[in-house]
């Protein structure tokens, strides 16, 4: 690769820019005020190739966002990966930070309703769409959609890759104001994404199991209680599943997946999904769910399972031979070897989730989007179209996403002789042992950056990492039969993966009301479903009370219909 010669007292300016604007960040005086830049080329130049590294010479960009969330690190850790876009575009990136929280919001609030010339180019936003709706209608915000003939991957990945994040941010006035972050370049490369690191994972004691005559893994909900009816049996003083997560009885949601519905997992967020006809439901209120509670309610009663909330009642439960857990897969190591220092001869399988009777599983991903990227209207259009070329390259390109995950060119990874994301195994193992893992924690996972993507460059670094581990011996290796066993559960989970709820924009009238009613619904089910499940509740009064209640009381339907006319108009921005 090429790159641009940076001279000393250049690297020295912009170091000192970056700390000079910081502090006046916080010392309350205007930002936006660099030194003066290197003559400009003649205007940007559109891009139809998505690899094309744009032309921003002499273009100085400056990017407010919330520091990292490693303790002790600083968005400096960054830099070094950034600095190596800024040598191959000719920019200069000037990062002002603020702490997260309310801190972060009250600075931006200030800068925002300052003069739009000494606004920052480019701000961290959530994706409340409510916060972005504000922010929109008060023409603070550029319209991405404005700059799509000069950003290639920008417009691909909204209008090819993932539209249904189109639908979602696709504003009234037809524009799209932010770039997602957390979220993988398609709809297909989330879904492997997903299954592969584990999200969701039931684990189980295959040396009990395979005690008690058990040779593979239970495959329906019956099955399951059976086996789980066997441990307690055989095993008298042990609990048989441990449920954690969520804390408290909020894990057993994971096994509503059986009975075909979607609020399994916390992080997606909501109680509504639409069923095949395009009608949204509001699932508590369904009899799956009530079927889903009976089975749930009887584990209990029987004595086969145990919540839990912290991470060292996780760990120590499973040290005690608790035998099954509903908790996220990178767990399992830490819990494994807890185990083999009371039972040498522990070891854990996964199994896919059950199923109950003709229902097809659901495994529901995490949120994939949790803050964005947006560009500020400060009435000068060149320099907006600057700043979305530069996010279209930074994150968005193949280069750019090789960057977001293993740092600068040559250190972390390299392109092999096809172009093609090679990561650096030296490198991987440095960030293994003594300090460097925490360098990489708050430069290359926990900065606030609409960290994007694609599955090849996820799976070689996961690839990676694994084989890396197991050379150091870091961790006890799978053996055989882990491995396929492993491999086999992917692919039967990556099957059952469903979209998650989408967001989408209301108009503030209907927000209101939303927001108003939809409160005393949430805290009213989330209050039923944990009394039905520790049998505080009688089951028999599930659609006499319960839904009832919602409906008559605290008017879901209202609710509902709210939801339905923005998931139409969801579906509508998606098919544009």
């Amino acid at each position: 690769m090429i790159f641009r010669e940076e001279t000393k007292l250049k690297k020295v300016l912009c170091l000192l820019l970056a700390l000079l604007t910081t502090l006046c960040l916080f010392s309350g005086c205007a930002g936006g005020e660099t030194a003066p830049s290197s003559e400009k080329t003649e205007g940007l130049t559109p891009l139809s190739d998505p690899n094309a590294v744009p032309n921003l010479q002499g273009y100085t960009i400056t990017i407010l966002t919330t520091d990292t969330w490693v303790s002790g690190l600083s968005i400096s850790d960054v830099l070094p990966k950034f600095r190596q876009i800024e040598e191959r575009t000719g920019c200069t990136i000037v990062w002002e930070t603020a702490p997260s929280g309310g801190d972060f919001n009250t600075v931006l609030q200030t800068r925002l309703t300052g003069d739009p010339s000494e606004c920052p180019d480019i701000i961290l936003l959530p994706t409340n769409t409510t916060t972005l709706s504000k922010y929109i209608s008060e023409g603070l915000l550029f319209d991405l959609t404005k700059a799509y003939d000069y950003c290639p991957n920008i417009k691909s990945f909204y209008e090819e890759k993932r539209t249904d994040l189109k639908g979602s941010f696709t504003y009234e006035d037809g524009g799209i104001y932010n770039l997602l972050s957390n979220v993988s370049v398609t709809s297909e490369d989330q879904r492997k994404n997903i299954a592969e690191t584990g999200d969701n994972a039931i684990w189980y004691r295959a040396d009990i199991a395979k005690k008690l005559g058990w040779e593979t893994y239970p495959k329906t909900m019956d099955e399951l209680h059976e086996l789980l009816t066997q441990v307690h049996e055989a095993y008298p003083d042990m609990v048989p599943m441990h449920m954690y997560d969520w804390g408290g009885w909020e894990s057993a949601k994971i096994f509503n997946s059986a009975y075909g519905l979607h609020f399994n997992n916390e992080e997606c967020g909501t109680f509504f999904y639409p069923d095949e006809n395009g009608t949204v439901q509001f699932e508590p209120a369904l009899e799956a769910t009530k079927q889903w509670l009976t089975e749930i309610n009887k584990w209990y009663t029987e004595g086969l399972i145990v919540v839990g909330n912290s991470e060292e009642q996780k760990i120590g439960a499973a040290a005690k031979g608790v035998t099954f857990s509903g908790f996220y897969a990178n767990v399992t190591e830490m819990c494994e070897s807890a185990l083999k220092q009371l039972e040498p001869d522990a070891y854990f399988l996964y199994m896919p989730f059950p199923t109950a009777g003709d229902s097809t599983p659901t495994l529901m991903p995490r949120c994939d989007y949790y803050n964005s990227f947006s560009i500020v209207d400060n009435g000068d259009e060149e320099q907006c179209l600057a700043a979305a070329q530069f996010l279209d390259y930074a994150f968005l390109s193949y280069y750019g996403m090789c960057s977001e995950m293993l740092g600068v060119e040559g250190e972390g990874w390299s392109l092999d002789e096809n172009g093609k994301f090679t990561p650096n195994k030296d490198y991987i193992a440095e960030l293994l042992t003594g300090d460097k893992i925490r360098e990489f924690s708050g430069a290359n996972i926990h900065f606030n950056g609409p960290t994007t993507f694609s599955y090849e460059i996820s799976k070689a670094y996961r690839d990676a990492r694994i084989q890396v581990r197991e050379e150091m011996g870091y961790a006890d290796p799978m053996n055989a039969e882990q491995k396929a066993n492993w491999l086999e559960i992917n692919e039967i989970n990556v099957s059952y993966y469903q979209s998650i709820y989408p967001l989408y924009y209301m108009q503030p009238e209907d927000q209101d009301e939303y927001t108003r009613l939809y409160s005393d619904i949430e805290t009213y089910t989330q209050e039923m479903l944990e009394r039905y499940i520790l049998g505080t509740a009688d089951l028999n009064t599930f659609e006499s009370e319960f839904v009832s209640t919602l409906y008559n009381r605290l008017q879901l339907q209202k609710v509902l219909d709210i939801q339905q006319k923005y998931y139409d108009i969801y579906l509508e921005n998606a098919a544009k």
